[in-house]
């Protein structure tokens, strides 16, 4: 298994580009078999993963799938 960290690349990309990076992102690892751990503050880049787990408080708390 391969893992791809990406911590906030968002934060200075207009939102048009970030979409295209996570496309792109999300087609190749998917193609890839590859596992993509994404650290982010924007709920919008969020909902894209499909599984998210959120630190509040000092303590994870699973959200679960946004679809």
């Amino acid at each position: 298994m391969k893992i791809v960290y990406n911590i906030n690349f968002s934060l200075n990309l207009d939102s048009r580009t970030s979409q295209d990076v996570l496309g792109l992102l999300k087609m190749t690892a998917k193609e890839f078999h590859q596992t993509v751990i994404m650290i982010t503050h924007n709920d919008h880049i969020a909902q894209l993963a499909d599984r998210v787990i959120r630190i509040e408080d000092g303590h994870l708390s699973e959200e679960g799938e946004f679809r």
